[in-house]
């Protein structure tokens, strides 16, 4: 017997992908070493989620107890027609600046 969880597949950077990182701070410090750094405080920044209307249980809520040639649990992962709602958040150094929600029913395309 063995105690199993769901799989999940985790996300994980590239070596590139932080290497690229790394490159984009340092040019933005290189960019606003002149200033000083009272400047750094000028950045917005932000980024978009989507937020289900339902909560994901937590991995170890799917472990089970199995034998070697048992199967492992399934959990059915949250399909696109699930409810859910995309918020766009912006935010600088004092905090948020701006929390916007896309109106139900309506879709947001990356130009």
């Amino acid at each position: 017997m063995k105690k199993v969880c769901a799989r999940w597949i985790p996300h994980l950077l590239t070596v590139d992908q932080k290497r690229e990182r790394l490159r984009c701070a340092t040019e933005l410090l290189n960019m606003f070493e002149p200033q000083g750094p009272e400047r750094l405080s000028d950045i917005i920044t932000g980024d978009e989620t989507w937020f289900p209307f339902f909560n994901i249980p937590p991995k170890r809520l799917n472990r089970m107890w199995v034998d070697e040639q048992g199967d492992r649990l399934v959990v059915l992962s949250p399909g696109f027609q699930s409810r859910k709602r995309m918020f766009s958040v912006f935010f600088n150094y004092s905090g948020s600046v701006v929390v916007d929600m896309l109106p139900r029913d309506t879709t947001m395309t990356a130009t």
